[in-house]
């Protein structure tokens, strides 16, 4: 998986895309936010789709990527990943 400069997570030539519900899959990459992703200096990766509507949003209020989904985050949810470079 390569984080591309244009914000696309591709897998050859198909691109990590998330749902409103959470869900992840491989498609076709087409530039959408819900195939939008970027990482930060901590190493969480927030989506450009937004996150799904919850009763207090003060700190969290951001989706991003979460163990086999995307999931509402911010201060207090804030999944890491780290890579391996080759």
């Amino acid at each position: 998986m390569q984080l591309a400069a244009t914000g696309e997570l591709r897998v050859g030539e198909r691109c990590l895309e998330t749902t409103a519900g959470g869900a992840l899959s491989l498609a076709t990459c087409t530039g959408t936010p819900a195939q939008y992703w970027v990482q930060d200096g901590e190493g969480a990766v927030w989506s450009g789709l937004p996150p799904e509507l919850a009763r207090d949003m003060t700190y969290d209020h951001v989706r991003c990527l979460d163990e086999g989904m995307t999931s509402t985050c911010g201060d207090q949810r804030r999944p890491r990943w780290h890579y391996l470079m080759r």
